[in-house]
């Protein structure tokens, strides 16, 4: 199995030095490809089996740390390969300190997780990180707003925008409609954290 890996750097030389210097001796044959050009990206298709281990050993180091920091006991699953995302699962003695208040610290974990791997691999290792169940209690809640939605743009003639979401749960929205006949989806900003627009389609 593959996933996507995207790299960026400062130009697109750069992005391909770390390419190769990071999976040239585990890829017989690179097939990279330039993605964006706002930074320049580039991105690249890996066997999973090359990251799984990076991953774990990076996040076990860092849950342990964290649970210290905390005073709470746990532990983590092995990360779970799910359309080009790493999930990985917390067990504690005490998993409603990450749930609660929206999973504020579950999403404060996640995002410095990502940037210490980014900085340790060269690239965003696209860690998503769930706790009692939180995932998919969330992912049910953008699906059920994204259906009711559409129908107000159907009947509204009105195209919606959501709040700023990550990639991961910008997905569960495109995914959840793009078998709608009537409406699209598509992501505006140039942030991190960008706004799905639910819109009708032109006929």
């Amino acid at each position: 199995m593959l996933q996507k890996i995207y790299i960026s750097g400062k130009t697109f030389e750069d992005a391909k030095k770390v390419a190769y210097e990071r999976f040239s001796k585990q890829v017989d044959q690179l097939k990279i490809e330039e993605f964006k050009e706002n930074p320049p990206t580039i991105i690249l298709e890996v066997p999973i089996e090359n990251l799984k281990e990076d991953l774990f050993n990076l996040s076990t180091k860092f849950f342990d740390k964290a649970f210290n920091l905390y005073s709470i006991e746990g532990t983590i699953s092995e990360p779970e390969f799910d359309d080009n995302y790493y999930i990985i699962r917390i067990r504690t003695n005490n998993d409603l300190f990450f749930v609660k208040n929206n999973a504020q610290i579950l999403l404060t974990l996640q995002e410095l997780i990502n940037a210490i791997g980014k900085k340790q691999l060269g690239f965003e290792p696209r860690i998503i990180l769930d706790c009692k169940d939180y995932r998919l209690h969330r992912n049910n809640f953008l699906k059920t707003i994204a259906l009711k939605k559409a129908e107000e743009v159907k009947k509204t003639r009105r195209s919606f925008i959501f709040y700023p979401l990550d990639s991961y749960e910008r997905k569960v929205i495109h995914t959840a409609l793009q078998n709608d006949d009537e409406v699209t989806t598509e992501s505006e900003g140039n942030s991190r954290y960008k706004r799905v627009k639910i819109l009708l389609k032109n006929k």
